[in-house]
């Protein structure tokens, strides 16, 4: 799995880096005996570079996809991290993408829960935390279709992302939807657009942090205005929650 993250990160930086830059235009008007030749190549590369760049890094999935195969000679270039790409052949009844943030809560609620959880996180320090506590995970990022299709869901309830980009969870439900999984799907949109949108692609909730943060708050307000006692009690329980996600994030 690190293997494909590798090929896949490699593409897009390079693509992302396929705009001619303006030094070389700087270049072409400073330097003396610059042929007409070169000097409209140049010209002519950066209006092009420049015009296609834009497209190229929206639909570079997309492009990746087609160029897949001959990028597989990257690969080798991670075989010295193979161990983050370690995988857990015993079925999970939840995946969890995304273990950043929100995806700690959740994880906090699943284990008091007892349930078998799989975690899947793009950011080797978190994989190597969740090694070291000897729960399920794997490095991997979920855009990328070579990574999805090697992650096992067949008996898998549930199925969480805390990762707001739109378009890696479209990616996400078009895949389960191709599978046919029965999973359940929680996945994350910053926005509301994109919660109709992943709605109408099969998700059966989605969370919109600002929103529930507001019915959230709404819920106490309504709840616990007139008990001090009790809103005291919730701000302890509160702030100890703030005080270990912070110690988690500086270790």
């Amino acid at each position: 799995m690190f293997l494909v993250t590798i090929k896949k990160n490699s593409f897009t930086s390079a693509i992302s880096l396929a705009q001619i830059s303006e030094f070389s235009l700087i270049l072409v008007l400073t330097v003396p005996f610059i042929s007409e030749e070169l000097f409209s190549t140049t010209i002519l590369l950066a209006i092009i570079s420049i015009a296609l760049t834009s497209y190229i890094i929206k639909y570079e999935l997309q492009i990746y996809g087609f160029f897949t195969k001959p990028l597989s000679l990257f690969e080798h270039l991670a075989l010295k991290k193979k161990h983050l790409a370690k995988e857990y052949k015993n079925h999970k009844e939840i995946v969890l993408i995304g273990y950043h943030r929100m995806g700690t809560i959740f994880m906090k609620v699943l284990n008091k829960m007892k349930k078998r959880v799989l975690v899947i996180d793009y950011n080797p320090e978190a994989i190597e935390r969740l090694q070291e506590q000897k729960i399920a995970c794997a490095y991997g990022d979920i855009a990328n279709p070579e990574f999805i299709k090697k992650i096992n869901f067949s008996g898998v309830k549930v199925i969480i992302t805390s990762i707001p980009k739109e378009q890696d969870n479209i990616a996400l439900l078009k895949h389960l939807t191709k599978i046919k999984s029965k999973s359940l799907k929680f996945v994350t949109a910053n926005h509301l657009h994109e919660a109709l949108t992943l709605y109408d692609l099969g998700a059966d909730y989605v969370i919109i942090p600002h929103i529930m943060s507001g019915e959230s708050v709404s819920l106490i307000l309504d709840k616990y205005l007139n008990n001090k006692p009790t809103l005291t009690k919730i701000k302890r329980e509160h702030l100890k929650h703030l005080l270990e996600m912070n110690d988690e994030s500086k270790r």
